[in-house]
């Protein structure tokens, strides 16, 4: 049976005059700033969570909020739950210690060019990793012109001094972002490890303060595959937007906001690889602004580019004078998935500006209008896809690909929806925008079968994760809220098979969330939260305390978070593991080989401090979803998370 959606009977719509409050908790001269509807964000440890992010839905979980960061609630506990409480904060530290030791064994140090000579892997698997990348990427992000890069590939292979600074990033960029979907038991976390190497290198060579040698074509591709390979490596995946302001400030100091018609001496080849540089430029300004909660930098009266044309690699050389013209749109080309965001592009930026910029109180009037034009883009893609699919050529889009533009494009629709969605649960006015979140959490959370996309949520960073956490978190609010309904409607019972799709895909996530401990992932929390809230979820409709199934929940979670880190580690690590679990230090001491900030603080792995410091926290987005940010830490005090 499909997944439902029930509004309530009565509208209930109030605005409390605390709505209006900034609830403040200090540690010193460090804050965390909350404010609804006045600020929309969450500020926490020197960053601004704008409106989009998904921690600014965290306070909706009033039952696991109340717990996790109310310092007086573990006082006041019965010794039944007080018991498993200080399980859970145990089993914290004992993760904390885990992720530390796993962090440890990474660097971050860039290689020489010496080094760089010694990490290349062999050709075949080079091979395979660069068609992996070609296959899967080269379509919705159009970075290199495949035919001259397989050519500079040749030529690295051949005689690597022949290849300048540019072409050998650009080809070791390429094989970072194909390791994600290499799969191999026995090789692959060192062929990650060499591609985080490879990054580092990468944006080392970026950074260079003589920056008008990067002011190329060739930079520019460097650069776009450099974010793009931090977001499917999860490496500073989070800060990705500070960088794309970067790239796209530069793409505009090189004039590429300007269409090629106004450079007439400019050759057809070098138009058209600088219109499809553009369009992915815009397009990865507008995926990190949405991700990071900030409002676009760029906008459509900011530039005067043209789509690029809809034509294959092959027809187009740098020697030649003119190009082929553009195909029909119902023939699919390499370009093809990249014009067809483009056409929706505009009104996302706008979505992004409306949801993010501090100033903006749109109607729901602006919504619905907005909504109405991402949907129509989205059933144009669904019929060109299918006309593609349909058609006798013999290139159509991957699965990969199609999950790829359905992830770039449904993403938008939950963001300007959600926050309507919660106003739902107490004003059916608003109830189309509950059912576009719940549609949209359960599509995006369940794309088409394919080993290659799978992998990549299971691994990548930025886009590739947070939106699957701003779906579970959608998923379980609107199971909390159809219980409610159903027990106060007293159709529990009979509904029961009505929300099982929605567990089912909450379960997948959970899942997901397990495997990306396995694959590198060191912050627990996000399988933790997910646990709890299903534990909640699961009490709620067999009428029993959801306080002691969040509690059994968050223990099992964090045992297995726990029992999945320790088998990363090597063989001798974990021997003296096991001996420091038995005599472990207490509160915030450290060991003598455990890096810290010499305050006995791990400033990678703070968000599993001390529990008199951390409790469990979640409001506190920074403290464990972004634990590199820790310069200003602090102890909150209690939240009101009714005001």
């Amino acid at each position: 049976m499909p997944p439902t959606i029930r509004g309530r009977s009565q509208a209930q719509v109030t605005e409390s005059p605390s709505a209006r409050k900034v609830s403040v908790a200090s540690n010193g001269d460090s804050q965390v700033q909350r404010s609804d509807p006045e600020l929309r964000s969450v500020l926490s440890k020197n960053r601004l969570f704008g409106p989009s992010h998904f921690t600014n839905i965290f306070d909706q979980f009033d039952r696991i909020v109340v717990f996790a960061s109310n310092p007086d609630f573990r006082i006041k506990l019965p010794p039944h739950i007080a018991g498993p409480v200080s399980e859970v904060h145990e089993l914290l530290h004992k993760c904390k210690d885990l992720a530390r030791r796993t962090k440890t064994q990474r660097s971050n140090q860039c290689y020489l060019d010496d080094e760089l000579e010694k990490s290349l892997p062999p050709r075949a698997l080079a091979d395979d990793l660069t068609s992996r990348y070609l296959q899967n990427f080269e379509s919705a992000y159009r970075i290199l012109h495949i035919p001259s890069f397989q050519k500079e590939y040749e030529q690295f292979w051949n005689d690597r001094a022949k290849v300048g600074n540019g072409g050998v990033f650009s080809i070791l960029l390429v094989m970072a972002i194909g390791t994600c979907f290499w799969v191999d038991p026995i090789n692959e976390e060192q062929l990650r490890f060499m591609a985080q190497k490879w990054i580092y290198a990468a944006q080392s060579w970026l950074s260079d303060p003589n920056e008008k040698k990067r002011l190329s074509i060739g930079g520019l591709q460097v650069y776009c595959l450099l974010l793009l390979a931090r977001q499917t490596n999860y490496v500073g995946s989070d800060l990705v937007w500070i960088s794309a302001g970067s790239l796209m400030r530069t793409a505009m100091h090189m004039g590429l906001h300007r269409d090629p018609v106004n450079y007439p001496r400019m050759s057809p080849f070098h138009a058209e690889i600088r219109r499809r540089l553009w369009a992915t430029i815009l397009e990865m300004a507008a995926q990190t602004s949405l991700d990071c909660g900030m409002p676009p930098s760029i906008s459509f009266e900011d530039f005067d580019t043209l789509a690029p044309s809809n034509i294959v690699d092959d027809e187009i050389v740098e020697s030649g004078r003119g190009i082929t013209k553009s195909a029909s749109e119902g023939t699919f080309t390499q370009t093809s998935l990249q014009i067809g965001l483009l056409k929706s592009l505009q009104t996302r930026l706008e979505v992004t500006r409306m949801i993010n910029h501090f100033r903006s109180n749109p109607t729901y009037e602006d919504v619905l209008n907005l909504n109405s034009q991402i949907s129509s883009v989205l059933r144009e893609h669904t019929v060109r896809v299918q006309t593609f699919l349909n058609s006798t050529c013999s290139e159509k889009p991957t699965v990969f690909q199609r999950n790829l533009v359905e992830h770039l494009l449904r993403r938008f629709l939950l963001a300007l929806h959600r926050p309507f969605s919660i106003k739902a649960r107490k004003d059916p006015r608003y109830y189309f925008s509950r059912k576009v979140c719940l549609e949209q959490a359960l599509i995006i959370s369940s794309p088409h079968p394919d080993p290659d996309f799978t992998r990549l949520l299971a691994i990548g960073g930025g886009m590739f994760r947070e939106v699957m956490t701003h779906c579970a978190l959608s998923l379980c609010l609107e199971l909390i809220t159809q219980v409610q309904e159903d027990e106060a409607n007293i159709t529990l019972q009979r509904n029961k098979l009505q929300r099982e799709p929605l567990q089912q895909a909450i379960r997948r996530i959970i899942d997901l969330s397990k495997d990306r401990l396995r694959l590198g992932e060191t912050n627990v929390k996000g399988l933790l939260f997910q646990s709890m809230a299903m534990g909640q979820i699961e009490a709620m409709e067999m009428g029993k305390s959801p306080d002691e199934a969040i509690l059994k929940a968050a223990k099992q979670s964090i045992a297995t978070g726990y029992d999945i880190l320790k088998t990363r580690l090597p063989m001798d690590t974990a021997d003296e593991l096991h001996t420091h679990d038995e005599v472990k230090p207490k509160g915030g001491e450290t060991s003598g080989n455990e890096i810290n900030d010499g305050e006995g603080r791990d400033p990678d792995t703070e968000f599993l401090l001390d529990p008199a410091d951390l409790d469990l926290n979640f409001e506190e987005a920074a403290s464990w979803l972004f634990p590199a940010f820790d310069d200003a830490p602090w102890a909150p005090s209690e939240w009101d998370v009714n005001q």
